[in-house]
């Protein structure tokens, strides 16, 4: 080794051996352009969760002004809990049901009760502005965990993708060192 040669040439394989093959420092070359996107794409990942944070925390503020809970009393049963439900979370059904808006006028639909619930019972709703039930207004919180959630799953995937590219071509260029070994077995002189 000569002084020359740097410790970062030694350590990606770079420096001059004849042992060294051209497929072997185009791999080395490819594996440290997939870790350069990897490290790259941490900054864009950032940006797309801190943009849908944005988004969506600004949704929750306007559902949060817009909407409101409400008491719907169920018009009919709600269908039994199913054997395979049991024990569940979630369960829900579309029920007819009645409710008071915010006016004070009496409003009649659909509302979303939890499987098993029977007549008169009374449910928790949201409206909006119009009276009409909708979902409950997005919180805060859960915006962040959509925020994080996207950012993380951005990044994963080009994770995934360099880690595919990188073991696609590892493939192909160890089928091109075994055609070099073998080529050149055959050019070897026998002995004996």
């Amino acid at each position: 080794m000569s002084r020359s040669e740097s410790p970062i040439r030694r350590l990606l394989g770079l420096r001059r051996n004849s042992l060294v093959r051209p497929w072997d420092r185009a791999e080395v070359t490819l594996l440290v352009v997939a870790v350069l996107i990897v490290l790259a794409a941490v900054p864009f990942a950032w940006m797309l969760g801190s943009h849908t944070y944005a988004r969506e925390s600004a949704q929750a503020q306007t559902e949060a002004m817009t909407r409101h809970p409400a008491t719907a009393v169920l018009l009919a049963n709600a269908p039994p809990e199913s054997a395979r439900s049991r024990g569940t979370t979630g369960g829900t059904a579309l029920v007819p049901a009645t409710w008071i808006r915010e006016d004070g006028t009496t409003a009649t639909g659909t509302v979303a009760a939890p499987k098993g619930s029977v007549a008169g019972e009374r449910v928790k709703i949201w409206l909006d502005a119009r009276g009409a039930p909708v979902a409950p207004p997005l919180r805060t919180d859960a915006a962040a965990w959509n925020a994080g959630a996207i950012g993380l799953f951005a990044w994963l995937g080009v994770i995934s993708v360099c880690a595919l590219m990188c073991w696609l071509a590892h493939l192909v260029f160890d089928r091109a060192r075994y055609r070099g070994w073998e080529h050149e077995w055959r050019r070897k002189p026998k002995v004996g």
